[in-house]
């Protein structure tokens, strides 16, 4: 951990010593050398050097400037525009010192993470993979830029990707003995597993997390920890054991852990009589959560007013909740798609410019192996242009079928909201009590959800034609319930439920996609 403290203020010597090169004032240095250590501190010595900055030479200037993006981010202080970072990263990729590109383009990743550009972020930090050096100086920089990465994948959904990452991200730590970015890099491995529901790999990945805590003597409790031990255990069936981590959890909040923490136990409480924990974190939720957190945090407090019978109270929650749930699917309902579609283009394009680099180099060794890897050329790029143009077409079609439903979709003026929760509740209380659905109570059921949701089979009939039994996995996704309550009460497995989802999605557009995909579309009906 000592000699981790001291990569930053090792960095700052090389750059002196480097002779020939531009010499950086001993006050930046210093600031650069408090950003991992002490941020706020960081930030104080950066505000007094404003004057001085004014008649500094231009290196100086913006190595100043990318000192404050990276304080503020150390301090985790949003960033809300990425105009100093554009400035920055043009001074560095058109001659400034080549040792700094890197870092630029780091912090061009972070930055545009926290304005919500995924494709962009992760355009920076593969440019930063491809001007680093990969050794040990730089490992622990190279760790970083894979660790955020693999966030990044994981929120996109790209849950592969993301495990592959995070995996790299484990690797470059481990390459110089940081423990507590290798436990980060731990906890974000376990959440790919449980997003591809390897429950048993993400415990096994945070027993490695949990044993690196216990062993090091000053090492914090890691809450993202703790929390990914809870979430595990809960969806493992052992309501202690999530209990007893998500307790630890809550006894140790971070301001980057919090809503998540806050998130997972209300999942985890959800079920726990009496609710005082479950309403204590909803209420946090609807205090400091993002519009997701929110729109969960009313979920859950509709269905424990509903459990304590004050219907008023939970029809208040549900509006709240279908209000935010509705604005939130018109939107993503089209943006996912935009959205997974540039990242593809994207990561389409950064594929191309490397292959093409590779080539030039092939070009300066091998001329007499020219002529063959010109064809090899032309043969790559019509492949990818003909799968480029598949895939346009693909999700051309998907875009369409989204624009024709959301355009006709009505909004259910009849629907009520008293039998819906208590629909809702009822067949919840049917999974908890390992009760199956029986002829009789489908019945009701259709009759039920055909008077509130008259629209509802016309609009599946429009994506594809589907049997009884297709139906019904429909309407009870409609009532927002998951895979694992589906395969209960249509008593199937896990596994045929998944099944049946995407390749109801797959005869609607045409196109391989997830179960959770054909949910968004379900429910967005």
């Amino acid at each position: 951990m000592r000699r981790l403290l001291l990569l930053p203020l090792l960095f700052s010597l090389l750059l002196i010593g480097c002779g020939g090169k531009h010499h950086y004032p001993a006050a930046l240095l210093m600031a650069d050398s408090l950003c991992d250590v002490n941020p706020k501190a960081a930030i104080d010595s950066l505000d007094r050097l404003v004057e001085q900055m004014t008649q500094a030479p231009e290196a100086d200037r913006m190595y100043y400037r990318l000192l404050r993006i990276k304080a503020a981010d150390k301090a985790y202080i949003p960033h809300t525009s990425d105009s100093l970072i554009r400035t920055v990263l043009d001074y560095y990729e058109h001659g400034g010192d080549p040792k700094l590109l890197p870092i630029a383009y780091y912090y061009g990743g972070r930055v545009n993470m926290d304005l919500g550009d995924a494709p962009q972020a992760i355009g920076y930090f593969q440019k930063m993979l491809d001007v680093i050096q990969p050794d040990f100086t730089n490992a622990r920089l190279r760790g970083l830029c894979h660790n955020q990465m693999g966030h990044l994948y994981i929120s996109l959904n790209l849950n592969e990707e993301g495990l592959h990452e995070y995996q790299q991200a484990k690797s470059c730590f481990e390459e110089t003995g940081d423990t507590l970015r290798s436990i980060y890099a731990l906890s974000g491995i376990s959440s790919a597993y449980n997003f591809l529901n390897e429950r048993e790999n993400a415990l096994d990945t945070l027993k490695v997390a949990l044993r690196l805590m216990e062993e090091s003597e000053t090492m914090p409790v890691q809450p993202s920890v703790l929390n990914q031990l809870a979430r595990t255990y809960h969806h493992l069936h052992q309501p202690d054991s999530a209990r007893k981590y998500i307790q630890q959890a809550l006894h140790h909040l971070t301001p980057d852990t919090r809503t998540a923490t806050f998130n997972i136990a209300c999942y985890i409480y959800k079920d726990v009589i009496p609710q005082d924990s479950l309403i204590w974190c909803a209420q946090r939720l609807l205090e400091e959560g993002n519009v997701n957190n929110i729109r969960y945090a009313h979920r859950r407090l509709a269905e424990h007013e509903v459990r304590e019978g004050n219907l008023s109270q939970a029809i208040t929650h549900y509006q709240k909740w279908v209000e935010m749930n509705d604005s939130v699917e018109d939107v993503t309902a089209t943006e996912t798609v935009a959205r997974m579609q540039s990242l593809y283009n994207y990561q389409l394009r950064e594929k191309e410019n490397a292959r093409l680099k590779e080539e030039v180099l092939r070009r300066r060794n091998l001329v007499v192996f020219l002529l063959s890897l010109v064809l090899l050329l032309s043969a790559s790029i019509f492949f990818l242009y003909k799968y480029n143009r598949r895939k346009k077409e693909a999700l051309q079609l998907k875009i369409e079928k989204y624009e024709h439903i959301v355009k006709e979709k009505k909004h259910q003026k009849g629907l009520n909201p008293e039998k819906y929760l208590e629909w809702q509740s009822l067949l919840r209380k049917m999974v908890e009590e390992k009760k199956h659905m029986n002829e009789e109570t489908w019945n009701s059921f259709f009759f039920f959800f055909e008077k509130n949701f008259p629209h509802f089979h016309d609009e599946c009939m429009k994506l594809t034609k589907m049997s009884r039994i297709n139906y019904q996995l429909c309407m009870l996704t409609k009532m927002r319930f998951g895979t694992e309550e589906l395969s209960f009460l249509m008593i199937k497995s896990y596994k045929a439920i998944h099944s049946m989802k995407t390749r109801l999605y797959k005869r609607s557009f045409g196109d391989n996609g997830k179960s959770g995909d054909w949910d968004a579309i379900i429910c967005s009906l």
